[in-house]
């Protein structure tokens, strides 16, 4: 491959609409298989004897390998190329697929789900430094609001294609539909993607800045994710914090060191850029917690099958595409602080009409709020993506992209941990005053308190040998507490969301870069 300066333009054929077709193809069949297996759960449980502990790793190691991975991921795509990376990741993204879909242990599929986790890390950052490279600075803005369109759509439609699959055939055919869309992509990208630019003069990868980093990384989202699950006090999450901190504070020093850091920390100096961080990791990360766990409210409170409550969340689905655009083109007229508090303001009120449901709630009264969320996240997190990658050199567009998404896959993470644990709190809290108030035997509630963490879920937990009146004591005081903790958390969510717009104030457009 000829080697070219990192400032000249990719080389490529037909239009570079043409290969936002191919990229978002790729990355919503990549969202899409995020959030895919949740209803193929009982179908895979009931198959492979698989419990509670195992689903949740088919799901959370899937994400966890993603999270970890997506900066070195996107390191590679600018020391290699980000073509190159694409395939790659594309290729063995559908190759994990079909092994998750012929495993014949949960253990395979486990371990199958994080093979594909490890190729999706590849796909996004690469994706992204592609479009950096293929549209000139006047278009990347509509581009990539094009692009998180089709992310955000295929994590939301996954339940949907899921149900809809699980319906008619077999759960494994959840994953041998990538073999279809992935090859669709790559023909589209092998026609549309010529060679791109790689370092002239590559200096050697930082190595053990990448292992700090992943390292750093895998601790502290393994602490997020198993917190809420083994106790925030627990010896594991607390390692885990503990050992965050430590490798996170040596690959600061190492990368402060070094001439070709893995992570160069200048990119924090600017303020656009960490005000932009943190924005999506706040705004994207407590709406995708809030649908979260509205989700579970619809399922566990109202008692939709999770077909039924994937469907109602297709407002979310439709304001996102619809405001996407909208949001590049404030972004393109008015600099990208206009989107990005309009939106931050539309998160807020659509939080805080949601903190207002109870447990009888019409659906008419949960839509609009739904709708009112998904076009705010529509107007930040492309907006906030796109000041990231313009706001990094050239050379360092995969860094940038790793890092904005990075920050939108943490902030879903942590925003599902910090608002489960708010609403378990409340639970707690209030479950013996709902339990009084419903006149439930003290030896009820004895045992109700046991399992909070069902409750916590909106879930009712079974306890056999209770007459059909106390079981409606027991339904009601469970979803009252549940229902205080959810309206508690998007109340938080809210008022966190409105203090945050103060970040906007760092946020300006990228120079303009010299042709």
């Amino acid at each position: 491959m000829d080697r070219t300066t990192a400032n000249q333009p990719t080389v490529r054929q037909g239009s570079p609409w043409l290969v936002l077709v191919a990229l978002a193809i790729g990355v919503m069949m990549e969202a899409m298989d995020s959030t895919v297996i949740t209803v193929a759960n009982p179908a895979i449980s009931a198959e492979m004897n698989a419990g509670l502990p195992a689903l949740q790793w088919l799901a959370n190691g899937y994400m966890i390998t993603q999270a970890v991975l997506l900066i070195a991921a996107g390191k590679l795509g600018d020391r290699f190329g980000h073509r190159r990376m694409f395939f790659i990741g594309l290729v063995g993204f559908v190759v994990a697929s079909v092994l998750v879909g012929v495993s014949q242990t949960i253990t395979q599929m486990i371990g199958f789900r994080l093979l594909q986790g490890a190729f999706s890390a590849l796909l996004l950052p690469s994706a992204m430094g592609l479009l950096r490279l293929v549209f000139p600075p006047e278009k990347l803005k509509m581009a990539i609001g094009a692009f998180m369109s089709a992310f955000v759509v295929g994590g939301v439609i996954g339940p949907l294609v899921g149900g809809a699959i699980v319906n008619v055939t077999t759960w494994r055919w959840v994953f041998f539909i990538n073999v279809g869309l992935g090859a669709i992509a790559f023909v589209m990208g092998l026609l549309t993607l010529r060679r791109t630019p790689v370092i002239s003069e590559p200096r050697p990868l930082d190595l053990p800045g990448i292992a700090l980093l992943t390292a750093a990384m895998l601790s502290l989202v393994l602490a997020i994710t198993q917190g809420p699950f083994r106790g925030w006090t627990s010896a594991f999450t607390l390692v885990c914090l503990v050992l965050a901190v430590v490798f996170g504070t040596l690959f600061v020093l190492r990368e402060r060191s070094v001439d070709a850091p893995a992570l160069p920390l200048s990119m924090f100096r600017t303020g656009p850029v960490s005000a932009s961080v943190l924005a999506t990791m706040i705004t994207g990360g407590l709406s995708f917690g809030s649908w979260f766990y509205v989700m579970l409210y619809l399922q566990n409170v109202h008692g939709y099958r999770p077909l039924q409550a994937a469907l109602f969340l297709l407002p979310v689905t439709i304001l996102f595409v619809v405001g996407s655009p909208i949001g590049g083109g404030l972004n393109q007229k008015f600099g990208p602080k206009v989107p990005m508090l309009a939106g931050m303001l539309l998160v807020a009120i659509g939080a805080f009409g949601l903190s207002q449901l109870t447990a009888s709630s019409p659906y008419l009264a949960i839509w609009p709020f739904l709708a009112l969320t998904g076009l705010g996240v529509s107007f930040v997190v492309p907006t906030a993506t796109e000041v990231i990658v313009s706001h990094a050199p050239v050379e360092m567009a995969g860094v940038a992209s790793g890092l904005g998404q990075t920050a939108l896959l943490g902030g879903n993470i942590l925003g599902i941990a910090v608002i489960g644990a708010i609403i378990s709190g409340r639970v707690t809290a209030t479950l013996p005053g709902h339990l009084a108030d419903e006149g439930a035997p003290a030896e009820v509630a004895t045992a109700l308190l046991g399992q909070a963490s069902h409750v916590a879920e909106g879930r009712v937990p079974e306890m056999a040998g209770q007459s059909a009146d106390a079981m409606r004591q027991i339904v009601a005081a469970a979803h009252s507490a549940f229902m205080d903790g959810m309206n508690v958390a998007l109340l938080v969510t809210a008022i966190v969301v409105v203090l945050a717009m103060g970040l906007i104030s760092l946020v300006r457009k990228a120079p303009v870069e010299a042709p």
